[in-house]
C-alpha cells in the first residue's frame, strides 16, 4: 500500500527538517510526502530544496485548510497521513499502520498516541489519546491530527474536505465529519508521532483578544452542528462552551481512569 503524507508548511524552517526525515526515515519505500508551503520567509524553501523527493508546492494560500484541500486533490497513495511543518514521526511506525490497514479492511481510519515535545525535541508529556467515543467528538478533538492516518477511497468516496471557515479548529470540525461518515476507527495503543509545543504555534495560544474569541466561537459552531444544542456567539455562549468543555475533559478522564 502507498502512502502519502501531507504536510502544510509556513515559517516552520528551524523545525521542518525534523519532520521530512522522520517521513524518510522510515524506510517505507511506497511513499510520497507532500508539502505546501505559504510562501516562507525564513529559511523553509531552502530546506525543502535539499529534498527532491518531495512533491512540493510554494504557493499563497488562503489559511491551512486550503492548504490541507490542495494537497488531499493530489494525493495518489492508498493511505494518507496528516503531519504539521513542526510535528514528526516515531520510528518504524508506518510499517505498523499499513499492517493494521491490510489485516482489517473494514477500518477506515486509525490514530493512536502521541509525544508532546519542546524545541530541542525533548518529551515534555506522554499523551495516551481517549479511545473511539464518537458521541465525544464535538467536545473533545479526542483524534489527534499529528497521529492521523486514513484510507484515500473513503476520502474521496465521502468528499471530506476541510472547512475554510475554520481557521483554529479545522482538524475537530474535520474529524466530526468523518466519524459521521464511519464508526470503522481504530486506535492504535503506540506513540505515533511527536507534536512540538513552541511560542509560535496556534496552540501555544499567543493570540490577540479578537482570534481568542474566533476561536471559542469555531468551537460554538462545531457544537450547534453536530449536536442537539445551540449556543449563541456571544459572552454567555463562551461561559457555557468553556462549561461544557471542562466538563467533558473530566469526563474523558474518568473514562481513561476506569479503562
Amino acid at each position: 500500500m502507498k502512502i502519502s503524507i501531507i504536510t502544510p508548511s509556513f515559517n516552520q524552517g528551524q523545525f521542518i527538517d525534523a519532520n521530512i526525515k522522520s517521513v524518510k526515515n522510515q524506510n517505507y519505500e511506497n511513499l510520497e510526502h507532500i508539502i505546501y508551503d505559504n510562501v516562507s520567509q525564513d529559511n523553509t524553501k531552502k530546506i525543502l530544496k535539499k529534498y527532491k523527493h518531495l512533491k512540493l508546492s510554494i504557493k499563497k494560500d488562503k489559511g491551512q485548510s486550503h492548504a490541507l484541500n490542495k494537497m488531499l486533490e493530489v494525493v495518489t497513495g492508498d493511505i494518507i497521513g496528516w503531519q504539521n511543518a513542526d510535528d514528526f514521526y516515531s520510528n518504524n511506525i508506518f510499517y505498523n499502520i499499513v499492517k493494521i490497514f491490510n489485516n482489517n479492511p473494514n477500518i477506515d481510519v486509525i490514530y493512536g498516541n502521541f509525544n508532546i515535545v519542546d524545541h530541542n525535541e525533548n518529551v515534555l508529556k506522554t499523551v495516551n489519546s481517549l479511545k473511539f467515543y464518537p458521541s465525544l467528538a464535538p467536545f473533545l478533538c479526542f483524534i489527534p491530527s499529528t497521529t492521523f492516518f486514513c484510507r484515500t477511497a473513503f476520502i474521496k468516496k465521502n468528499k471530506l474536505f476541510f472547512n475554510e471557515k475554520f481557521n483554529y479548529m479545522m482538524d475537530k470540525e474535520f474529524f466530526c465529519r468523518v466519524i459521521n461518515k464511519t464508526k470503522k476507527i481504530y486506535k492504535l495503543d503506540k506513540v505515533i508521532s511527536n507534536f512540538r509545543y513552541h511560542k509560535k504555534s496556534k496552540t501555544a495560544f499567543k493570540i490577540n483578544k479578537i482570534s481568542k474569541k474566533n476561536f471559542y466561537y469555531e468551537g460554538i459552531q462545531i457544537i450547534n452542528s453536530f449536536t442537539f444544542l445551540t449556543i449563541k456567539k456571544n459572552f454567555i455562549g463562551i461561559i457555557i462552551y468553556k462549561f461544557l468543555i471542562n466538563f467533558f475533559t473530566l469526563i474523558s478522564f474518568l473514562i481513561k481512569k476506569i479503562d
